[in-house]
């Protein structure tokens, strides 16, 4: 459904000043989003629609939001928006003349696209971290659609290979490359190299080790 949010919809009804309204000024309450058009303006050539999957449809919304990373499981509420439009039409066009909108959406068929939730399973265990432990970093959000994993942190979307996608599963407790190798029957520098990325994307980090407090308690300072 397309109910007000904070950031209204820009429209320009005259001039160059945009008009600023709620969905409900549109249509009188929240309304049903049938299709979901990205548009691509190109200096020449022919009007061209093609129907995205679900993370390729993301790939192409998240740039042209703002706040997203604000809003409480913010891949959810794309995923299920563009589920429910049977993916977003990329629509490359010279012209705006050119193009009937109706007939662009009428004749891009609805594709089914099944998405599931990626469980928060990280744990803090720190004080037992071995040493150059790896745990994954803070993000956002994650999905699974399309057999690939799809994670969210800040404000950049990144679509993980299914290598990289395991090696991050598996760090949500501290663990090291040599520990994780033979659960992907992969030498530890192959896996080296792939958390060396997820690092370098701030997917993963290093777990810095918490020692467990043994000094007891503070002894009473002596009487003056």
């Amino acid at each position: 459904m397309v109910s007000p949010y904070r950031k209204p919809l820009s429209i320009v009804a005259g001039g160059s000043v945009k008009d600023q309204r709620p969905p409900t000024m549109l249509a009188g309450g929240p309304q049903q989003l049938d299709a979901l058009v990205l548009l691509d303006r190109v200096e020449t050539g022919e009007v061209t629609a093609t129907r995205l999957d679900l993370v390729d449809s993301m790939a192409a919304l998240v740039p042209h939001t703002s706040g997203l990373s604000s809003l409480p499981r913010p891949l959810h509420r794309l995923a299920r928006l563009i589920a429910d439009c049977g993916g977003a039409i990329r629509l490359r066009y010279s012209e705006a003349a050119e193009v009937d909108l109706a007939t662009v959406i009428a004749r891009c068929a609805k594709r089914t696209l099944p998405w599931s939730d990626v469980v928060d399973d990280m744990q803090d265990d720190r004080a037992q971290a071995p040493s150059g432990a790896m745990v994954r970093a803070e993000y956002t959000d994650a999905i699974e659609a399309g057999g690939d994993l799809t994670v969210f942190a800040g404000d950049r979307l990144l679509r993980l290979s299914p290598v990289a996608a395991t090696v991050w599963r598996l760090c949500a407790i501290a663990t090291t490359p040599d520990a994780i190798a033979p659960k992907l029957g992969l030498a530890p520098d192959i896996v080296r190299e792939v958390a060396s990325e997820l690092i370098d994307r701030d997917l993963l980090r290093y777990a810095a080790r918490v020692e467990p407090d043994r000094s007891g308690p503070t002894p009473p300072l002596p009487p003056c």
